[in-house]
């Protein structure tokens, strides 16, 4: 089964082997000179050590076998016609790209949580919002939003203190620090504009997820971590 970043699940999947491994071996060492006393307990502590060493592995690597099971599934149809509809990036791309980019949007989906303050969040808002996520990441295979739980849809402007009545609404979208780190705020009227009027070079949700590919690292200082310091002029 593809994986969106396969070089993190393979070392994922050979990491957790070797710690299931290395338990089951300790345990068997330790266990070992029952056989001479009891064989049957032994057999029972021997079946026991490969079922937890099983259980440690199925842990260690749940959250790429949970994406096996979300890309298990064929790319739903009304969802590939609002990329059709809306998304130039995608629709630039060759069919295996555009694969991969659909991919990408069913583990982002399936691991972020998205949710509408206000107003009724659709299909639409959603491919949208995992859309302007993957667009600015798509050249690096193995880089992915640790740093983002869920993203929040207000209907409009809002402002800084998150207020969606009154004065000083003039905020689009935020990545949220301090209590609302892991958020990122999102007007929807930003959101479904950014990609109706692709030509103006203005999409706010894909500005959105630039500054927190920029704050990957801790920091708000225009270095992404997807750079190597090589590359870095200071």
């Amino acid at each position: 089964m593809p994986q969106i970043t396969p070089q993190k699940a393979r070392n994922n999947q050979w990491f957790a082997l070797s710690i299931a491994s290395l338990i089951f071996v300790l345990f068997f060492a330790i266990i070992w000179n029952i056989q001479e006393v009891n064989f049957q307990r032994f057999l029972i502590l021997l079946i026991i050590g490969i079922i937890v060493s099983y259980r440690i592995y199925t842990i260690l690597t749940s959250k790429y076998r949970k994406r096996n099971e979300v890309l298990s599934v064929s790319f739903p149809k009304v969802w590939r016609k609002i990329l059709q509809d809306n998304v130039i990036f995608y629709n630039a791309l060759r069919q295996a790209e555009k694969e991969r980019f659909e991919q990408n949007v069913q583990v982002f989906l399936a691991e972020k949580r998205i949710t509408g303050i206000k107003t009724e969040v659709n299909d639409q808002d959603r491919v949208l919002v995992a859309a302007s996520a993957i667009i600015p990441i798509f050249g690096f295979i193995e880089w992915e939003y640790d740093n983002l739980g869920e993203v929040l849809i207000y209907p409009d402007r809002f402002s800084k203190s998150f207020d969606m009545e009154g004065h000083n609404r003039n905020v689009l979208g935020m990545v949220g620090t301090g209590v609302m780190s892991g958020i990122m705020i999102l007007s929807r009227k930003a959101l479904l504009s950014g990609f109706s009027n692709a030509k103006d070079g203005h999409n706010t949700a894909i500005h959105e997820f630039v500054h927190l590919i920029d704050a990957q690292d801790g920091m708000f200082d225009g270095i992404t971590s997807l750079l190597d310091k090589q590359y870095i002029v200071t």
